[in-house]
């Protein structure tokens, strides 16, 4: 009982890994564009 577990850490890891990607990708766009762009879920410390 062991595997399932393992199995959905797995999953969990693979989901943040792939949202990672896809927001740094839009950050990047965002960037070129001349917009600021601030990561969903961030707490501004310095303004």
């Amino acid at each position: 009982w062991f595997a399932w577990p393992a199995g959905f850490v797995g999953l969990a890891h693979l989901a943040l890994f792939i949202v990672n990607i896809v927001y740094t990708i839009l950050a990047t766009i965002r960037t070129n564009e001349g917009q600021v762009f601030t990561y969903p879920i961030t707490i501004n410390f310095i303004k």
